[in-house]
């Protein structure tokens, strides 16, 4: 905590003496749950039937942004999170998800080149939930928010430049640090990179990442266009582990003056390691800009496992949301109502 309020400092320390202008955002998020079958959360053998529990959390979170400069951008951002779970024990924690600096320079008469440096975010491939050309952060996340608004969020401290090559096409490459509160060796730092342009009119990626953490060589390939529906696919390839990853999409939008817009999409990913394949549904519909329903599945075609959430989010007032999620997880036999509201200012 003391290290994240002592980088905020020094960030506002060094835009007030270089006179930048600053763009500041404060949100607080605060939801309350009510758990039903909370005995099957506890770890002890005793059970006392269904049981219900509360819990909450309450975030607050802080955006500093430089937007003053044309050719220089930076984003700062601090976030403070206190968890009740339902077992009743209540945890706080300080974190810098963001520390950002973007800039531009020219090289030559008409050609620019945009390098960021930093903790932030960089994603790799296509997908929403599953997405198999994303080897900076994994395919899969692994436990996620089915009532999150951004499902995926991941932050990596990186150095990146980005070299335009053309008309949609560039070639990127990246260094990334070790995601440490103590120093690492120079061994663990991870390299690659990734090359994107258009090949009939399909969006096309190709790209490789060495992570020395782990001495972990993956090669990817992305790929994204449309027929009547928006899809997406891709693979990556894990050596020396020889595991292989692929993952696929298809997405659909629609509007009408009468029933407001709508989107509906399916992800599916499957590992060589896995016997079975993971999928993810999703639908929404939003029939004014005002108010949103969403229905999302998170199971595997064994469908020994899933969690599924129904959900509203509405939205009365500028920078006021409220909402209201229905969660159920066949995993844990745990099931969820959960109520929120979220302010920026």
């Amino acid at each position: 905590m003391v290290r994240s309020i002592a980088v905020a400092v020094l960030w506002v320390t060094i835009v007030g003496f270089t006179g930048a202008e600053v763009q500041s955002e404060v949100s607080i998020d605060i939801s309350n749950s009510l758990v039903f079958g909370a005995d099957h959360l506890s770890d002890t053998d005793e059970s006392s039937g269904d049981e219900v529990a509360a819990g909450g959390t309450g975030t607050a979170q802080l955006d500093l942004r430089n937007t003053g400069s044309r050719d220089v951008r930076s984003w700062f951002q601090l976030r403070s999170t206190l968890v009740r779970d339902p077992e009743g024990s209540a945890t706080t924690f300080v974190d810098v998800p963001r520390a950002e600096i973007r800039w531009r320079m020219t090289a030559g008469d008409d050609y620019t080149i945009r390098y960021t440096a930093g903790r932030t975010s960089l994603s790799w491939g296509d997908g929403v939930l599953y997405n198999a050309g994303d080897v900076l952060n994994g395919a899969d996340p692994g436990q996620v928010d089915l009532t999150a608004t951004t499902l995926r969020e991941e932050t990596l401290w990186m150095v990146a430049a980005y070299l335009p090559m053309g008309r949609f096409s560039f070639v990127e490459p990246v260094v990334l640090f070790p995601m440490a509160t103590v120093p690492r060796p120079a061994s663990e730092i991870g390299a690659g990179g990734r090359i994107q342009g258009q090949i009939a009119e399909i969006k096309s990626e190709v790209g490789y990442l060495y992570r020395g953490s782990t001495d972990d060589h993956r090669p990817y390939v992305s790929l994204q266009g449309n027929v009547i529906v928006d899809w997406y696919a891709g693979a990556s390839w894990s050596a020396p582990a020889d595991e292989g990853v692929m993952s696929g999409g298809l997405l659909y939008n629609g509007t009408s003056d009468r029933f407001g817009s709508w989107s509906a999409r399916t992800e599916v990913l499957w590992e060589t390691a896995a016997s079975e394949a993971a999928l993810f549904p999703e639908m929404t519909w939003s029939p004014s800009r005002l108010f949103t329903v969403v229905l999302r599945l998170q199971t595997t075609t064994a469908a020994e496992e899933a969690t599924a959430t129904a959900g509203v989010r509405w939205t009365p007032s500028t920078g006021l949301t409220l909402s209201l999620y229905g969660v159920g997880d066949t995993g844990r036999e745990v099931g969820t109502i959960t109520a929120g509201v979220s302010h920026v200012f």
